[in-house]
C-alpha cells in the first residue's frame, strides 16, 4: 500500500484528521459532489472527486483483504475454522473451540441425542457467517474509477489559483495558493 499513491494520501489525511484535527474534505460543488482540498499539511490532492476516491481506495482494500483470505481462509472463516477437520490437525477438541471464542469449555455439551457433529454447528452459528464474496465482486477492478472522475471543483480551483497540473491524476498546490 505503501507505493500506491491513493493509499498514501488516505493515511496521510485519516493521519491529519486524527491527530490535527482538520479534514480535507472541506467543499462540495454544484454538482453534488465533494472534493478534497488542499492545505499546508496535505498540499497534493487527487483531482477527482470524493466518493470516486473512496470507491478507488477500497477496491484496494478488498483485494487486499481478498488475497487474505484466499491465502488464510481457514482462519479467517468461522464456516471454515470451527469444524472439527481444523482443529484435530493441531490435536485440539471442541472445547479448544469454545473457548476459542470466548465460552467455557463444554458449552455446547448437552446430554442425549445431540452428537459432536451438531455441537459444531452450534459454534459455527455462534461465531457468525462470513461472505465476503459480494463485496469482493462489488468492488474489484475498481481501483481506478476516481482517474477518470470529474474533476469540475479542483479545475476551477487550480484556474482561478494557478495551481501546477501534472501529468497524472493529482494536483499540487503551492504554499500561497492554500486555504490556511
Amino acid at each position: 500500500m505503501s507505493t500506491n499513491d491513493l493509499s498514501r494520501f488516505f493515511k496521510e489525511a485519516r493521519n491529519l484528521d486524527v491527530h490535527i484535527g482538520h479534514s480535507p474534505l472541506q467543499a462540495g460543488a454544484s454538482n453534488g459532489c465533494f472534493y478534497f482540498i488542499p492545505s499546508r499539511d496535505l498540499a497534493r490532492v487527487p483531482k477527482a472527486d470524493c466518493a470516486s476516491c473512496c470507491i478507488s481506495f477500497l477496491s484496494i482494500l478488498c483485494r487486499i483483504v481478498e488475497d487474505a483470505y484466499n491465502n488464510f481462509g481457514w482462519s479467517i472463516d468461522p464456516q471454515v475454522r470451527y469444524t472439527k477437520q481444523e482443529f484435530e490437525n493441531p490435536g485440539m477438541s471442541i472445547e479448544d473451540a469454545e473457548e476459542d471464542l470466548g465460552y467455557p469449555r463444554g458449552w455446547t455439551y448437552v446430554s442425549g441425542p445431540w452428537n459432536e457433529e451438531v455441537r459444531w454447528k452450534l459454534l459455527r452459528r455462534e461465531a457468525g457467517i462470513y461472505r465476503p464474496q459480494n463485496l469482493f465482486d462489488m468492488y474489484k477492478d475498481k481501483e481506478d474509477v476516481y482517474k477518470s472522475s470529474p474533476d469540475l471543483f479542483v479545475s476551477c480551483y487550480r484556474d482561478a489559483l494557478g495551481a501546477e497540473q501534472a501529468e497524472d491524476d493529482w494536483v499540487t498546490f503551492g504554499e500561497d495558493q492554500i486555504f490556511a
